[in-house]
C-alpha cells in the first residue's frame, strides 16, 4: 500500500473516533475560532481604511500644499500662488475650456458621534464651483448644491449616519455662525464622506483664514504628476510640495495603518499563542486516549511519519473548523460596520466601513492552519517517540 493511501486511511480511522474525543476537539476549535475572529476584525479594520482611502485617491490628480506642511491644514495657498499654479501647462482642461483645478480651503468642525456622544473633529471643507469636474466621484444623493456666498452646506453620506444634528435641512454651528444643510453627497464610500461640504469663500471668511489650504489639479495622465511637480518646483515665486493624490492619502493614513497592523499581528499573535497551546493540550489529550490504539498501528508496521501525519491533519482539519468559525463570526460582528477614527497628525475624523475581503478572511484561515500544524506536530512527535510495550499495556 502506498505512502498517501496509509496516511488517508489512518486519518480517516482518527476522524472516525472524533465522537468519542469531542469535548477536546470543541475546545480546540473554539479556541481557534476566538483568536482568528480576533486577527480578522482588526485586519477589516485595516482593510476598510485602506479602501476608503485608495477609492479617494486617482493617480492622475496631483496635491499642492505649502512646502514644509505636515498636515494639510496647516498649510497656506495664496491668490498669488493660486494663479502661479494655475498657469502650469500641465493642468487638463474640461471640454469647454475650463482648467480642471480647484483650491480647498479646510478647517475644524466639532462633531457629535451618535453612539457614544462623543465631541471628536471634523472637518468642514471649503470648495470652489470645479468641484464636481475635478472630483466626478461626489455626486448629491439627496438635496441640492450649496449656493456660492451663503452659509450652506452638503454633508458627505458616511458623515450622516456617524454623527448628530448633519440631517437634511437641519443646521450645523461652526465658526460663530448658523450653516444650512441643503444636500447628501456620496463619494464611493472614500474619506470625503466623512467630511461637509461649502463655499470656499465663505469658509475662508468665517475662519479669519484669507488662504487656501490645498489646490488639486487634474492631469492628463499619471506620468505628467513628475513634470508638474519639476514645473511647480521651478518656479521661484512660490515654495510648494506635490504629492499625487495615492502618494498624500498613504502620508495620511500610515500611522493608523501602522498602528492596526501592529495591533492585529501582537493582539492576534499573543491569542494565537495561547490557542495553540490549547490546541497542543487538546491532540496531548487525545492521543493520551488512543496510545494502544497509535502503538498497535506501529507495532503492525505503520511507518512513524503516517502516524505523525494523520495525527496533523486532524489537528489541521479542527483548527480549520476554527478558522471557518473565527472568520465568520467576525464577519457577523464587525463585517459592514461604519467605525470613526482619528487620523493623520491633525486628528480628524475619518468614518469608513470594516470590511471582511477575501484576503482579510485568507490570512484568518492561514493563521488557524498554522495553529493546527504546530498543536498537532509537537503531540505527533511525541506519540511516535513512545515505547511501543508501554503503550500496549496503557489501560
Amino acid at each position: 500500500m502506498s505512502m498517501l493511501r496509509l496516511i488517508a486511511s489512518t486519518a480517516l480511522m482518527n476522524l472516525q473516533g472524533l465522537p468519542r474525543r469531542r469535548l477536546n476537539a470543541l475546545v480546540m476549535i473554539v479556541s481557534i475560532a476566538g483568536a482568528v475572529a480576533v486577527f480578522c476584525g482588526v485586519l477589516a479594520m485595516n482593510a476598510g481604511l485602506d479602501g476608503a482611502m485608495r477609492d479617494a485617491g486617482r493617480p492622475d490628480r496631483a496635491l499642492v500644499l505649502r512646502a514644509g506642511s505636515t498636515v494639510e491644514i496647516a498649510s497656506a495657498i495664496s491668490l498669488d500662488d493660486l494663479r502661479a499654479i494655475r498657469n502650469s501647462t500641465q493642468v487638463r482642461k474640461a471640454a469647454d475650456g475650463t482648467l480642471l483645478i480647484t483650491a480647498e480651503a479646510v478647517g475644524p468642525i466639532t462633531l457629535v458621534e451618535k453612539a457614544g456622544g462623543l465631541e471628536v473633529n471634523g472637518t468642514i471643507r471649503g470648495v470652489g464651483p470645479e468641484i464636481l469636474a475635478v472630483r466626478p466621484e461626489i455626486h448629491l444623493v439627496a438635496g441640492r448644491m450649496f449656493e456660492p456666498g451663503k452659509f450652506e452646506v452638503v454633508v458627505g453620506r458616511q458623515a450622516l449616519e456617524q454623527f448628530r444634528g448633519l440631517g437634511l435641512g437641519g443646521q450645523v454651528a461652526a465658526y460663530g455662525a448658523q450653516w444650512k444643510i441643503v444636500g447628501v453627497f456620496a463619494a464611493q464610500g472614500s474619506m470625503r464622506e466623512s467630511e461637509l461640504m461649502a463655499d470656499a469663500t465663505v469658509v475662508m471668511d468665517v475662519s479669519r483664514r484669507p488662504m487656501f489650504q490645498n489646490v488639486t489639479a487634474v492631469l492628463p495622465d499619471a506620468a505628467a504628476v513628475t513634470g508638474f511637480k519639476q514645473a511647480i518646483a521651478a518656479n521661484p515665486s512660490i515654495a510648494m510640495d506635490v504629492f499625487s493624490e495615492p502618494e498624500f492619502l498613504q502620508r495620511e493614513s500610515q500611522s493608523l495603518n501602522g498602528l492596526l497592523g501592529f495591533m492585529a499581528y501582537v493582539m492576534g499573535g499573543i491569542m494565537a499563542l495561547g490557542a495553540m497551546f490549547v490546541a497542543i493540550n487538546a491532540m496531548y489529550s487525545s492521543i493520551d486516549d488512543r496510545r494502544r490504539e497509535i502503538a498497535t498501528l506501529r507495532a503492525l508496521g505503520f511507518p512513524p511519519l503516517v502516524v505523525v501525519c494523520s495525527i496533523v491533519f486532524e489537528s489541521m482539519l479542527l483548527a480549520l473548523l476554527g478558522g471557518a468559525l473565527g472568520a465568520a463570526l467576525a464577519a457577523l460582528v464587525a463585517g459592514g460596520r461604519t467605525v470613526s477614527t482619528a487620523v493623520g497628525a491633525d486628528l480628524r475624523q475619518l468614518v469608513f466601513d470594516v470590511s471582511m475581503t477575501p484576503p482579510v478572511v485568507l490570512q484568518g484561515m492561514a493563521a488557524a492552519l498554522a495553529i493546527g500544524v504546530l498543536g498537532g506536530l509537537i503531540p505527533a512527535l511525541r506519540a511516535v517517540r513512545s515505547q511501543v510495550v508501554d503503550d500496549l499495556r496503557a489501560i
